[in-house]
């Protein structure tokens, strides 16, 4: 089916959810600008913005209203607007590339060569498998893109023993984790901190910490859930997806050599100070690249521009909700009234205890998160308004702190929200329903709630 061939698969509801959504922020933002009262923050001699200094300007019209109507469109080409450019360019392009990578059998080549070396050890099968996909999770962004990978999963899962499930659980539920507890993910952690001019290094420590924590948790989830069905005989086998898997050494080296590659270029770009704001062309040109090589070489020019044009496709609907939620930013800040709204959230947290201020924050994220499940779009909201709260001084967080807490409530809810895309088409290739699945995370989300609101309370406690 041509759902399950796409790197990145948005459903036609959910994407009509988010753009309704979007939509209703524009209106939103369009009639805040007749409302609200303009006014901007200081500037000192040297350019730098003062958020300490707010400079009210008073209420004579809102927005031009064909601005507003065409900011969509107006966010590409306006002086000062190359970030959406940018980002939109990267998001084309990585799709691109992993189709590519998928569609030549490199990723499955990957992942094929695990099982053969781990057949006789099941569970540390299991153990290394969910390593990996919480890897590219965290590493790299990735979560829609591994459904593709799904059916093949659950094809080795049953092959060892388990069942359909146990591949959701190793393949999908392990890539969100990952996702959730990112060390280097462009979509969020970089790309927050490039908004919110955080060191993505700098607190680092903190989230591989709680990347090895929550490895754990999903292991023990995933050994009792084993012991449960381990050597049971699955029910109407023949619904539970197949894949064909052939030997394809070109690929494994390529395609290996290819992640590497990017992965070290993305960790030398982020922690090179002067290189640090042009990490998004940057990694880019690399992905481009080096994807286009690895593709030529296992899969011939032709076939790679194919599958490169297939994966640009799917993409799009991503990048209609980027453009979305950039033209609500555009509208706020041509309206004037963008430093209004950060200046009273300032003015409204400031003083608070520090800890009920950093649960404001995230639940503010989580309630967006229900409506929207683009994180790139969430970021430009968030980290676009907040930015200047944190800069202003008047709440005690730093802006790697507000990053852990975008990190942490942008992706867990992609696991339990219904209204994410991923999780339902992944629950759908299992055979699972939702419900269901709350039946069986019963435990798990609970306890990655108490886990995730410990991190953010002691990073809190050690000011960090």
């Amino acid at each position: 089916m041509e759902k399950k061939n796409k790197v990145v698969d948005i459903s036609k509801k959910s994407f009509f959810t988010a753009v309704i959504v979007l939509f209703a922020f524009m209106v939103i933002a369009t009639v805040l600008t007749f409302v609200l009262p303009k006014g901007v923050f200081a500037v000192d001699g040297q350019g730098n913005v003062d958020y300490s200094k707010y400079v009210a300007l008073g209420s004579d019209g809102g927005i031009n209203i064909f601005k507003a109507i065409f900011s969509p469109v107006l966010i590409f080409v306006f002086n000062g607007m190359l970030q959406p450019l940018m980002l939109s360019l990267f998001i084309l392009i990585i799709a691109g590339v992993f189709q590519i990578m998928i569609d030549s059998g490199g990723m499955q080549e990957i992942v094929r060569r695990l099982v053969d070396k781990f057949k006789n050890k099941r569970f540390l099968f299991l153990a290394v498998l969910t390593l990996f996909f919480m890897c590219l999770g965290s590493l790299f962004g990735l979560f829609e893109e591994t459904l593709v990978l799904l059916p093949m999963v659950v094809t080795v899962c049953v092959s060892l023993g388990y069942d359909a499930v146990m591949g959701f659980f190793v393949c999908t539920l392990a890539t969100g984790i990952g996702f959730s507890v990112a060390l280097t993910n462009p979509f969020t952690v970089v790309y927050s901190s490039d908004l919110i001019g955080a060191n993505v290094f700098s607190g680092m420590w903190l989230r591989a910490i709680a990347f090895v924590v929550f490895y754990a948790i999903i292991l023990g989830f995933i050994f009792l859930y084993s012991k449960k069905i381990s050597k049971k005989p699955i029910e109407n086998l023949e619904s539970v997806p197949t894949s064909e898997v052939t030997s394809n050494k070109k690929a494994f080296i390529a395609w290996t050599c290819f992640l590497i590659v990017a992965l070290v270029c993305l960790i030398s770009f982020t922690a090179i100070p002067f290189l640090r704001d042009l990490a998004t062309p940057l990694l880019a040109v690399v992905f481009l690249i080096g994807g286009a090589i690895a593709g030529c070489l296992t899969f011939g020019v032709k076939n790679s521009a194919k599958s490169f044009g297939k994966g640009v496709l799917s993409a799009l609907p991503a990048v209609a909700m980027i453009a979305l939620a950039f033209a609500v930013k555009f509208i706020l800040v041509e309206g004037m009234i963008l430093d209004t709204i950060t200046n009273y959230i300032s003015t409204s947290i400031a003083g608070k205890n520090k800890y009920l201020t950093v649960i404001i924050l995230f639940a503010i994220i989580l309630i967006l998160e229900f409506f929207i499940s683009s994180s790139t779009a969430k970021a430009v909201f968030v980290m676009g308004v907040l930015s200047g709260v944190v800069g202003s001084g008047s709440i005690a967080v730093s802006p790697e702190l507000l990053v852990l807490i975008y990190v942490f409530s942008d992706g867990f809810t992609n696991l339990l929200f219904p209204t994410s895309p991923c999780l339902l088409i992944g629950l759908s290739m299992t055979g699972q329903g939702y419900a269901d699945w709350i039946k069986k995370s019963k435990i798990l989300f609970p306890l990655i709630f108490v886990v995730t609101i410990s991190f953010i309370m002691f990073a809190t406690a050690i000011g960090y």
